[in-house]
């Protein structure tokens, strides 16, 4: 017999906290989504800065450094923001699926 998978997760971690998630995601980002464990979530957010600071050691112009950082910043804060309301309604006992958003 062959258990169903829930999409969505139940179980609250131990000790889950608002501002430990915005700390993680701040220090590192997607360390916020990995904290509140979703990590494709995180991996997509630890990516694109990767990325980027590939794209700024190599030769560029002063639009790309501009977009990329931008862009960089923006991705960041939305990830920081992302990762307390997410764990808000962990602490709230909300259902969390892996990539829910907000």
């Amino acid at each position: 017999m062959r258990a169903e998978v829930s999409p969505t997760r139940s179980l609250v971690p131990e000790h889950h906290d608002v501002t430990m998630a915005a700390l993680a995601a701040i220090a590192l980002p997607g360390g916020g989504q990995m904290y509140n464990a979703q990590r494709g979530k995180g991996l997509l957010f630890a990516l694109p800065p990767l990325l980027g600071l590939f794209v700024l050691l190599g030769p560029h112009t002063p639009a790309v450094t501009v977009g990329v950082w931008s862009g960089g910043l923006l991705l960041w804060f939305l990830g920081i923001v992302d990762a307390a309301l997410i764990a808000g309604r962990w602490i709230r006992r909300e259902p969390v699926r892996p990539w829910q958003w907000f």
